[in-house]
């Protein structure tokens, strides 16, 4: 976890809601860093962690204008509370959403709030080739 390069991410693709069998990190990994590795063991700090959620997988898959806050950059926010924030999915049941996310903002418009999913407002990004 500690390694510059490592980065978290989640077990590939989630199936639509309710369907089959994914993988409890499809629903936590962000969360679960945060708490687990971050708050809880810390093994990492804060600032590493979110870098490996977001700079660094950018840089690593070549994708521009993302993974930073910076003018001209697209962006996706997450509001979460460091006391609050807790992955719940586990094998058995992998749908459980995380606590202590407040708000994500995508792109300058509210994606999810509370609990409750707005709109989709980003888009599948791919490597860029120059």
């Amino acid at each position: 976890m500690r390694a510059p390069w490592n980065m978290t991410s989640s077990e590939g693709r989630n199936p639509a809601w309710k369907v089959g069998a994914p993988h409890p990190r499809g629903y936590g990994s962000f969360p679960r860093t945060i708490r687990h590795y971050v708050l809880d063991q810390r093994i990492v700090t804060l600032p590493d962690a979110i870098r490996s959620m977001t700079t660094l997988p950018a840089q690593v898959y070549q994708i521009k204008d993302r993974g930073q806050l910076r003018k001209g950059f697209y962006a996706g926010i997450t509001l979460f509370s460091l006391d609050t924030i807790q992955d719940n999915a586990n094998f058995d049941d992998p749908w459980q959403l995380s606590s202590g996310i407040h708000s994500v903002i995508v792109n300058g418009e509210v994606a999810w709030r509370e609990n409750q999913s707005q709109k989709k407002y980003g888009v599948v990004l791919q490597r860029q080739n120059d």
